[in-house]
């Protein structure tokens, strides 16, 4: 009998790698004359990267950044040839918080960025950023702050802008922005950037979030797509996936133009 495993990870628990050496160890001590074998997948959460340096190769680079609260720490993306596999958790993750320091009116998606940065000033050009897993609500605007873009308050004053303080950015200012690079981004789900269906309200919860932060975070959320109608005539509201990760899909678009892609799982 031959048996494939192919499972996702088991949420803040274990890889998909760890996964399927599991289930392989239960079935051939059962059932020794069984013929495993093993495709671990992801969903462009935790373990995404482990998955697909598990099938694709390459070599993983560590870069010194921060994490969602700005924790210094270490963090890796996948270098295959010319392009560059980055996961959002690997810097941005829940999974890098306690339940008690979960805080997504404080969390930012900046040590991502940091991530992309490094591979862009090495001369990757082409740029693969699977999204989720997310401890943020932050519309992608802390990797847009590391990657040149400046948010300016009322005072004209320069910040970066987290969950809880979207609604005060009263401009957005390209600054130093690389473009000399292609980004694809990878997710799961459709939901839009804001609404009932979108990212605060559907994934908020889990990253914390009460109901006064709810609202709190949805205005911002809100502010941040009406700035983004109003300068790229674009509403993230109608591109599906835009409410992934926190909105980090709809941020990629408006900032980068980046090809989303909705509505992939990793399946190698």
């Amino acid at each position: 009998m031959r048996i494939l495993i192919v499972p996702d990870s088991f949420k803040e628990s274990a890889s998909s790698i760890e996964v399927s050496a599991a289930i392989t160890q239960g079935i051939t001590e059962a059932w020794p004359e069984a013929q495993c074998r093993s495709i671990p997948i992801a969903d462009g959460g935790e373990g995404s990267l482990e998955a697909l340096h598990y099938c694709l190769g390459g070599d993983m680079i560590s870069v010194d950044t921060s994490g969602p609260l700005g924790q210094k720490m270490v963090a890796s993306y996948l270098l295959v040839g010319d392009q560059a596999f980055i996961e959002l958790a690997q810097a941005s993750g829940l999974h890098l918080l306690k339940d008690t320091r979960r805080d997504p009116m404080n969390a930012t998606t900046h040590g991502t960025g940091v991530l992309i940065k490094h591979a862009i000033d090495a001369g990757i050009s082409k740029i693969v950023l699977c999204i989720g897993g997310s401890a943020t609500n932050d519309g992608g605007v802390g990797i847009a702050y590391a990657l040149g873009y400046r948010f300016l308050n009322e005072k004209g004053e320069e910040f970066m802008p987290t969950g809880g303080t979207l609604h005060e950015i009263v401009d957005i200012k390209e600054w130093g922005r690389p473009t000399h690079f292609q980004m694809d981004v990878l997710c799961d789900v459709n939901n839009p950037f804001t609404g009932d269906q979108g990212a605060t309200y559907i994934y908020g919860p889990q990253k914390g979030a009460d109901p006064d932060m709810l609202k709190s975070l949805e205005k911002g959320m809100d502010h941040v797509r009406n700035l983004i109608i109003s300068k790229q005539q674009i509403d993230l509201n109608t591109i599906k996936g835009a409410g992934a990760a926190g909105g980090v899909g709809g941020g990629m678009v408006a900032f980068f133009g980046a090809n989303l892609v909705s509505g992939i799982d990793y399946l190698i």
